[in-house]
């Protein structure tokens, strides 16, 4: 699937539940996190103090569904592969419909995604195995504050901290300056 309204389409009558790696390519692509009012605020501010792990494409007003920024027929209680639900900082469940759960008082933010500058590599030469084999982006999560990968980890904001995650891909080093230049240009957010 290549047009986004397509795979939003095919999202929301569940003839899609799986990762949207490789589909609509060129087009942005977030994760979402959706949270009450009272979190939204300092939730934003995290995003703000961490723009490069959570890049902030957009967020919605308490209780709207819609992200008109991001497409005009975009639902985001339907329009995701899966839902992780959490209740009290535990996952609970996955859902493939959020709209029973739905209140008036969440906020939804669309970060940005590393999908978003898949076509970047592959135009830069980089290999994304994943994509042949039909799987999702390999990612590791950095170690906590003051080990190995300090630099990665999430500036924190009163409830929101955590170390960061990122992709990744095998590439012949020699590449690796060409794919760095192309992700960097890329127009994702």
């Amino acid at each position: 699937m290549n047009d986004p309204r397509e795979v939003r389409r095919a999202i929301r009558h569940g003839e899609h539940s799986g990762h949207t790696a490789g589909l609509a390519p060129g087009y942005v692509q977030g994760n979402v996190c959706i949270l009450p009012r009272e979190y939204a605020e300092e939730f934003a501010l995290f995003c703000e103090r961490n723009p490069k792990p959570c890049p902030l494409l957009a967020a919605s007003q308490p209780g709207e569904a819609q992200l008109p920024s991001l497409g005009k027929d975009l639902d985001i209680r339907t329009d995701v592969p899966r839902y992780r639900v959490f209740r009290n900082g535990e996952r609970v469940e996955d859902v493939g419909d959020i709209r029973a759960l739905w209140r008036e008082d969440l906020v939804a933010f669309v970060l940005g995604c590393s999908f978003s500058f898949e076509q970047a590599l592959l135009e830069a030469g980089l290999r994304l195995r994943y994509l042949e084999e039909g799987k999702n982006v390999p990612s590791r999560t950095s170690p906590a504050r003051g080990r190995a990968i300090p630099r990665k980890c999430a500036r924190t904001s009163y409830r929101f901290s955590g170390p960061a995650a990122s992709r990744r891909n095998r590439c012949c080093s020699t590449r690796v300056p060409r794919c760095a230049s192309r992700t960097r240009r890329a127009t994702c957010w």
